[in-house]
């Protein structure tokens, strides 16, 4: 509770906080160590969608917001997803080097450059499915001034400084409904495809079925093995945990519900479980009186 606690209540409004800390006291007789206190907006974690539309602006630039937006992330942000589209040819050998450090940063980037998608309804989509983000777009590249005032929020400084807007989802909603079911099918590939690369990047296989995707991993088997694409952004990687896990996973056989992982790897901010398959056994109807 306290990790959960830790990890997503900036993302929560004060309706939803009280509500939350109302149920942990009467379920689970658990609440924060130190008294619940509202916290300033500019020292609340967020989560960031941020939509970039490519082609009047350099790699070089982009990669150095990413970079700065990422060095105060480790602080104020607790997920971060990027959103790709372009506007005219890309220079290809420029966006793979791009794509190479967003991936490294550990940040899920949709990569839309290929496709004829709208910035604003994508980016939109994307921070809709990841709960409490926040959805911003970079159109171009015009950097404002630092305003005179204090912004509500670090990163919201950092993106209006860069020239992003914020979206405001709801008014999207009407052209959600035309491409929704289409830009769905455009997102899950754009991370089953990284996925698939890394599998094969790391394990020489690429006749790969994907087995299912969720919010912070992609599944996929060779048929002998499965591979858990853990892709989420993080600001760091738990050493100490995946340690333990390295160390101690291969012991953990003919347990119940839990399984014996084979190996454990880090590549860049992203990890690679892996452990044995098995067909899936049909399910028998059970009744209620059952």
């Amino acid at each position: 509770m306290a990790a959960f606690w830790q990890k997503y209540h900036g993302r929560m409004n004060d309706a939803q906080r009280e509500a939350f800390l109302e149920r942990a006291l009467l379920l689970f007789k658990w609440q924060p160590e130190t008294a619940p206190q509202t916290a300033s907006k500019s020292a609340l974690q967020i989560g960031l969608t941020l939509g970039i539309e490519l082609g009047s602006t350099s790699f070089c630039q982009l990669s150095q917001a990413i970079e700065r937006i990422h060095q105060v992330g480790q602080q104020y942000l607790v997920g971060f997803n990027l959103v790709l589209t372009a506007t005219q040819d890309l220079n290809l050998n420029d966006l793979r080097t791009f794509l190479e450090f967003v991936g490294q940063q550990g940040i899920t980037c949709y990569n839309l450059c290929a496709q004829q998608t709208c910035i604003e309804i994508a980016t939109a989509f994307v921070a809709k499915e990841n709960i409490g983000h926040s959805a911003w777009v970079l159109r171009g590249w015009q950097p404002q001034e630092q305003p005179s005032g204090k912004s509500e929020n670090v990163i919201s400084a950092i993106l209006t400084e860069l020239g992003a807007r914020q979206l405001c989802n709801d008014s999207l909603n009407e052209q959600f409904t035309k491409q929704q079911r289409e830009l769905i099918q455009k997102i899950k590939q754009c991370r089953t495809d990284a996925a698939h690369a890394r599998i094969n990047k790391l394990f020489s296989t690429s006749d790969l079925q994907l087995l299912g995707i969720g919010s912070e991993a992609i599944v996929m088997t060779d048929g002998k093995r499965v591979f858990k694409c853990i892709d989420y952004w993080k600001t760091r990687l738990p050493a100490e945990q995946i340690k333990f896990l390295q160390k101690e996973c291969s012991q953990w056989r003919d347990l119940p519900g839990l399984y014996a992982l084979d190996e454990i790897i880090s590549d860049g901010k992203t990890l690679v479980l892996t452990y044995p398959y098995e067909v899936s056994k049909a399910t028998k109807v059970v009744t209620a009186s059952k």
